[in-house]
């Protein structure tokens, strides 16, 4: 028996439709590293069609309309997503209802859930079968709190039936109406919503190469929208662990096109190449490299690598793109390239097409995007939404940039990243290039340790070590020496008068994409007590005196008005 799947009369579906009656039957769609599962194109839409269905037996008849579409104050639908086969299932069968998919990290506390779905309205819960578990501790938590959700486990790998996919003409639904709400990250400020409108999903978008697209990134964040886009047209989908050996290996076998992970995993990739790889028979690496030189984009996405770990790639042929992008802007809206030029200081790359860029200074200054990608709105949050986005449809960044033609700087995030030392702001991005830049640091990070007398210190979390190898550290290299290497780098009232050395069993306080947060980071490091005052054995502090950082046209050195240690 022939069962029929529609789907609404918007374009992204039409796309995919015809990718996928221009694949062959047979040939693997979507393959899953780590759980081992394949997915033919009929058996994703076989698995959207029973998905689909099960969403429409559990939820109650009045949340649709007579063609089976959510309504349009009720769309929502949240998806514990382990960057999975089974949320892509999820989001299709939810998108052809005409609803709202939301995102959640599997990781997610059940107050944080319960408080989530209340913002959207959602009282419907899909996970798949390894985070069901956690799905129905969320249950029991929101049953606690006197509020009834339901728990739908998502349909996959079900026995082949004859599915018909095809565009239902009487189905229109609004290009305003939402389609993905995701979370931002938090590392500047409290997570909001983030609304992406059907028209998100219209967008003409490139689709990659003919190889394979290899993901390892978050899915519950901006990756789920990478991943959602990706899928519309119907190419090879690789979902990977972050693990350098598994991604090696898979490079080794060739036919990857796409691989797009965060900065930690490049780091970790050429670590185990310097350790386990470089040194193996000639014959036995040009395997691994000659499956490096076949990707098309290597993208470090949600951060930055410094320059040694930049260069290392380049050496080995396959130079790194870094971009540029936010939740908010639903894409990557600025590119380095992949012929070196991402080693060029707080080089953020040019603009993609179909995106506008202004700075408010003109020349410098905020930066605002405008691209048919950008978010609609912030769930619950006009006031917030009317911040940042302008009466013509820019995107306000908050972030501080210049520009030389097509090519633009970062100087940092006007909120957060710069560091009120008395009067001085001390941009963060500056010294910790520097600090990074400094032989026999291996991982620098610069954070604002606050101190009643002077507002916030200047610290720095230095581990030491090269990246061949985390024990080997110059013998001779000790927290004043790096100091005194700074006093060359930048001016003196952005030396640090606080360091503390990480250890290698130590772990930075990072967001599930990899960012640093950076308070939590230094609250973990640089504790401050009641009094006001670091008192952490493990912290060495040096006096400031803010009136020697008059230079009259010298610049002094940092040890001549810092003091000596203060233990």
């Amino acid at each position: 028996m022939t069962v029929t799947l529609p789907f609404p009369d918007e374009s992204h579906f039409r796309v995919f439709l015809r990718h996928c009656n221009e694949s062959s039957p047979d040939d693997v769609f979507f393959k899953e590293s780590v759980s081992g599962i394949e997915a033919t194109h009929p058996q994703f839409i076989n698995d959207v069609y029973t998905t689909r269905q099960e969403l429409l037996d559990a939820l109650p008849r009045d949340l649709f309309s007579n063609q089976n579409v959510f309504r349009e104050d009720r769309p929502f639908v949240c998806i514990l997503n382990q960057g999975s086969y089974d949320f892509i299932v999820a989001t299709f069968a939810v998108l052809a209802l005409g609803g709202a998919t939301v995102p959640l990290s599997p990781y997610i506390l059940p107050e944080e859930a319960i408080h989530l779905m209340n913002q959207c309205q959602s009282t419907m819960l899909m996970a798949g079968s390894s985070a069901f578990g956690h799905a129905a501790d969320i249950q029991r938590y929101a049953a606690s709190q006197q509020q009834d959700i339901q728990i739908q486990l998502i349909s996959i790998q079900n026995p082949l039936q004859t599915v018909q996919a095809s565009i239902d003409e009487s189905m229109a639904i609004s290009s305003e109406r939402p389609s993905i709400i995701s979370f931002t990250s938090g590392t500047s400020g409290v997570p909001k919503g983030v609304v992406f409108p059907r028209r998100y999903l219209h967008v003409a978008y490139k689709p990659p190469g003919p190889g394979v697209f290899i993901n390892c990134t978050s899915l519950w964040t901006i990756g789920a929208l990478r991943l959602i886009k990706h899928t519309l047209f119907a190419r090879r989908i690789e979902i990977m662990p972050s693990d350098p050996s598994v991604l090696w290996e898979r490079l080794r076998k060739g036919g990857t096109e796409f691989l797009t992970a965060a900065p930690s995993v490049w780091q970790n990739m050429m670590s185990y190449y310097q350790q386990h790889l470089g040194h193996l028979p000639a014959v036995q690496r040009e395997e691994y490299l000659n499956g490096l030189h076949e990707l098309g984009t290597s993208l470090v996405t949600g951060g930055t690598l410094i320059s040694p770990r930049l260069q290392f790639w380049q050496d080995l042929g396959r130079p790194l793109e870094l971009c540029y992008g936010a939740t908010e802007l639903g894409m990557i809206c600025l590119r380095t390239g992949d012929r070196g030029s991402a080693h060029r200081n707080n080089y953020l790359g040019r603009p993609m097409p179909g995106v506008t860029i202004k700075l408010s200074e003109g020349d410098h200054g905020e930066m605002l995007i405008k691209s048919p990608h950008v978010f609609s709105h912030y769930l619950n949050n006009p006031e917030a939404t009317k911040a940042v986005l302008t009466d013509d449809g820019f995107y306000r960044t908050g972030d501080l940039v210049s520009c030389e033609g097509n090519d633009y700087y970062f100087h940092g995030r006007a909120s957060t990243d710069f560091i009120k030392y008395y009067g001085y702001q001390v941009p963060i991005v500056i010294v910790e290039k520097q600090l990074n830049d400094l032989s026999g640091v291996k991982e620098g990070h610069i954070l604002a340790m606050p101190d009643e007398r002077c507002g916030y210190r200047v610290a720095a979390l230095v581990q030491l070590g090269t990246d061949g190898d985390a024990e080997t550290q110059p013998a001779s290299l000790d927290l004043p020496s790096l100091r005194t290497q700074l006093e060359e780098k930048v001016p003196a009232f952005m030396i640090p008068t606080a360091f503390r050395l990480l250890q290698a069993d130590e772990t930075i306080p990072r967001t599930v994409s990899g960012k640093i947060i950076r308070r939590d980071a230094a609250k973990k490091f640089f504790p401050v007590g009641e009094d006001g005052l670091c008192s952490a054995p493990d912290v060495q502090l040096w006096l400031a005196r803010p009136s020697m950082c008059q230079t009259n046209g010298a610049k002094p050195r940092a040890w001549d008005w810092a003091g000596a240690p203060m233990r």
